[in-house]
């Protein structure tokens, strides 16, 4: 008799089908990075809607629908930061500057290379004047996250236009850099 609980059940499903879920997540057109992104999203997902699993349903069909919905939602958030860039960059000298002396472009420049997450904060924080909890609300995440993503943002920008370079290993900073690939 196997007395295990549908929650346990079902986190033992989820194990099982990780390997699926990175594949499936790698030819939606995801770089290793971001596969693991998107499984990880897909993961909380699933846990905050466990009991919501149809019976008979099959359980890798309705992971993999969650997992296309959360790369669609991904997808939207992109776009719509891509256009924020666009407006940012269109904005022209008026924009307003980072560092001390450095150019608008210089500033973009240095953004742009900002993991997505790290970018849309810092974006829509400084470029567009929003509030922490405005942000928060939009990311669906802490508002100390924010605070936290906007002040490694800006660590990073301003060693980038300072030195040209990323920060160092041992700034706490870096180790949520990973510039971002063009293309």
């Amino acid at each position: 008799m196997n007395s295990a609980s549908p929650r346990a059940k079902f986190e033992a499903g989820l194990v099982a089908i990780l390997p699926c879920l990175h594949r499936f997540a790698r030819s939606l057109g995801c770089d290793r990075a971001d596969a693991e992104d998107l499984v990880q999203q897909t993961l909380v997902a699933a846990l905050a809607e466990w009991e919501a699993c149809p019976a008979g349903t099959a359980f890798a069909d309705w992971m993999c629908a969650i997992e296309r919905e959360a790369f669609r939602s991904e997808a939207r958030r992109l776009r719509e930061h891509q256009e924020l860039l666009e407006i940012v960059a269109a904005a022209g000298p008026s924009t307003p500057i980072l560092i001390h002396g450095a150019t608008s472009a210089d500033a973009l420049a240095a953004v742009r290379t900002l993991p997505a997450a790290m970018m849309r904060a810092v974006l829509l924080a400084l470029f567009e004047g929003r509030s922490y909890c405005e942000i928060a609300a939009l990311e669906r995440t802490a508002t100390g996250t924010i605070k936290s993503r906007v002040s490694r943002s800006r660590t990073v920008v301003r060693e980038l236009l300072t030195t040209g370079d990323p920060p160092s290993a041992a700034c706490p900073a870096r180790r949520a850099y990973r510039p971002r690939k063009e293309g």
